[in-house]
């Protein structure tokens, strides 16, 4: 298989990494926030989070089109249920 080829299954893999890194920053920013964590890490983590996701889907949006583009996001719910279903038997 040629890498064009590979774009949508690396797309959809980068996507799960992505969604589980995103959503464990999302947890772990409210766990600082709620514990008394100061407010400019906080807005930092936040900034930082949305522009690497964007910066992701763009790429892969310009790499691989429509599908890439999809097959990542779809990637992220994949890895925020991941997350979820993790988070709430720690909780």
């Amino acid at each position: 298989m040629t890498l064009p080829a590979l774009i949508p299954a690396i797309a959809f893999f980068v996507g799960v990494l992505a969604g589980v890194a995103y959503f464990y920053n999302v947890w772990w920013t409210t766990q600082r926030f709620a514990g008394g964590g100061k407010a400019k890490l906080v807005v930092l983590t936040i900034l930082l989070r949305l522009a690497l996701l964007t910066a992701l889907e763009a790429g892969f949006a310009i790499k691989g089109g429509a599908p890439a583009l999809l097959l990542c996001a779809l990637g992220v719910v994949v890895g925020r249920a991941w997350v979820m279903r993790r988070l709430k038997r720690i909780a």
